[in-house]
């Protein structure tokens, strides 16, 4: 199941003029694209893991990984780096937790802040899901071709710079 959203009719936002006609011909703007294959992703990496019979987990839990793959193990790190609260990401990580694919520590430098690691289980999954993330972009390769493939990891790898400040 795609989760690409159905086309806009005229693709205007009736917010502003001038950016209304810039996305005139797409109809999306590039956050939309973007989530949009972050999604696709997703639900092809979940699919590929039902696929293995191991637990479904959810798009929230799922993300966890991702940060924790990023070197990110402290709640309150993955909570500012997603811009949740910390409770959000302790009751991922705590369903994780109950899941068995994660497991808490205590951090030894704070006494109050948790350690999120990979359970034996939760390392296993996450081997494959590497595994299953190169057999993603490969079809990404086959459908769009391997140059648009490419050319695709090239611009998101590139360093954008920091966020844009406020007005």
């Amino acid at each position: 199941m795609s989760k690409q959203p159905s086309k806009k009719a005229s693709g205007a936002t009736g917010i502003d003029k001038e950016y209304d006609q810039w996305l005139e011909g797409s109809g999306y703007n590039m956050m939309e694209l973007l989530l949009n294959a972050y999604y696709w992703f997703d639900e092809s990496l979940q699919n590929l893991i039902d696929e293995k019979g191991w637990p479904p987990v959810t798009r929230s839990q799922s993300v966890i990984f991702v940060h924790l793959s990023q070197g990110r193990n402290r709640t309150v790190d993955i909570a500012k780096h997603m811009g949740v609260s910390k409770q959000a990401v302790n009751r991922s990580v705590n369903e994780l937790v109950a899941l068995g694919l994660l497991k808490l520590s205590t951090d030894p430098t704070d006494k109050r802040a948790k350690i999120v690691t990979p359970s034996a289980k939760g390392k296993q999954i996450a081997e494959y899901a590497l595994k299953a993330l190169v057999r993603i972009e490969k079809e990404i390769n086959t459908r769009v071709g391997a140059n648009a493939g490419n050319e695709l990891r090239n611009l998101l790898s590139r360093d954008w710079g920091e966020p844009l400040d406020k007005y």
